[in-house]
């Protein structure tokens, strides 16, 4: 049922979903802006205080997932990451360790657009599209991993 709906929509239930789950651990997504398409790029915080800014006194940590729409996987595997720090928060140490010491930011769908192009060419999956849709002179395509500037960041 959730597979009727497009990826941006329920990748964003699901985030929406562990925010129910976990209100004292992740944050209520925000949107970090629009693609070339208009769809949202969404990004939530994981620590023991997610609604607080704590830059400056806990180290911050930055997981991404799907810069190249055609492999979804890294979208699954960061989200059942996500699960595992709220799930073990409680009975693991590790998992407490990183929660209590680290802001920790995570954008489960870099891509969007190109993630969504691939589904609808592909709609049962296997879909070879790997770079956004923003226009580049006569072709559609940025390859988003890649022309990061020395020093970003900084």
């Amino acid at each position: 049922m959730l597979r009727d709906f497009p990826s941006e929509v329920w990748a964003a239930f699901i985030l929406d979903s562990m925010r129910i789950q976990y209100p004292n651990l992740i944050s209520v997504k925000q949107n970090l802006g629009f693609t070339e398409e208009g769809r949202e790029i969404w990004a939530v915080k994981l620590s023991d205080n997610p609604d607080i800014n704590e830059s400056g006194t806990e180290p911050a940590v930055y997981f991404d997932a799907l810069h190249h729409a055609r492999e979804p996987e890294a979208m699954a595997c960061l989200m059942y990451y996500m699960y595992w720090l709220m799930e073990n928060y409680q009975t693991n140490s590790e998992a407490s360790y990183l929660l209590n010491n680290r802001e920790i930011f995570f954008v489960p769908v870099v891509n969007p657009d190109g993630y969504a192009y691939n589904e609808s060419t592909d709609p049962n999956g296997g879909g070879f599209w790997r770079k956004n849709r923003k226009p580049n002179g006569s072709c559609f395509r940025v390859d988003l991993n890649r022309n990061y500037y020395d020093g970003w960041g900084l």
